[in-house]
């Protein structure tokens, strides 16, 4: 129709916390997405950026009933595998991820496992590849066909419905790694001190260092664009394409938030 939808989410559940009241309040303010964590663990359940990791709380269980009467829709990015599976035997509304990356092709924490990636599937969800190229693939050069594996992998595991395109950059990308001409070697260096203070932490899959952060063809606003005619090019079929390009994410908002 020529619109543009917005809808808002958090990303963790700490502006709600054990005041799960509040998650009315917020749907009543546009609060249609919230992720269960945010890296580390919270009042709700276990994130994926901890060293052991933990599940759903009894807090958690309770928001998430709230969450599926009002139609928020609960959002796995971040979480730790317990908390994920656990949200998804709990749930009784679809599931989704909606930035992240496969731990089949990447092995982090921050990555998903295949068996809640098939969770999510058969929730009726959907999974949203983002472009943190690090979490994408162990290739030196990150290139569009890394991003396309992923896509390929999702598919496999939770079929052609299960997955859609994310972002977690700003639209026009990754501003620093654009402003040096998405030269990684020169950018990288700013992930370090974080990364290597998880690594301190032991969390799984940081024993190493990133040599990239951007795929240089794909950080920019016309991303979208690219990456539809990428998987043209690739032979995918018209209609997988408009599913993988933002029809799967229409079907599981439009369908979850009535």
């Amino acid at each position: 129709t020529g619109r543009t939808a917005v809808f808002f989410q958090f990303q963790g559940c700490e502006p709600i916390g054990e005041q799960l009241d509040r998650l009315s309040e917020f749907y009543d303010m546009g609060l249609r997405v919230l992720q269960i964590t945010h890296h580390n663990n919270n009042a709700w359940g276990g994130g994926a950026i901890e060293r052991v990791w933990s599940g759903l709380t009894k807090v958690g269980r309770e928001g998430l009933e709230r969450m599926n009467t009002l139609g928020i829709i609960p959002d796995l990015s971040h979480a730790s595998d317990p908390t994920s599976r656990d949200v998804l035997k709990a749930s009784r509304k679809p599931v989704i991820i909606s930035h992240g990356a496969a731990r089949a092709l990447v092995n982090n924490a921050r990555c998903t496992p295949d068996d809640v990636i098939k969770g999510v599937a058969d929730s009726g969800g959907a999974m949203g590849i983002f472009m943190m190229s690090f979490w994408l693939t162990t290739d030196a050069v990150p290139t569009t066909e890394s991003y396309l594996q992923q896509i390929r992998h999702v598919i496999k595991v939770g079929g052609i419905d299960a997955i859609g395109i994310a972002n977690d950059f700003p639209v026009g990308g990754e501003e620093n790694a654009r402003s040096a001409g998405n030269d990684n070697a020169k950018v990288i260096s700013n992930y370090f001190a974080w990364w290597d203070a998880v690594a301190q932490a032991g969390v799984l899959g940081f024993d190493t260092r990133p040599t990239h952060v951007v795929i240089p063809e794909l950080n920019d606003v016309r991303r979208a664009f690219k990456i539809r005619d990428a998987l043209d090019k690739a032979r995918f079929k018209t209609g997988e394409i408009e599913k993988i390009m933002g029809g799967n994410w229409m079907r599981v908002l439009t369908g979850s938030l009535g």
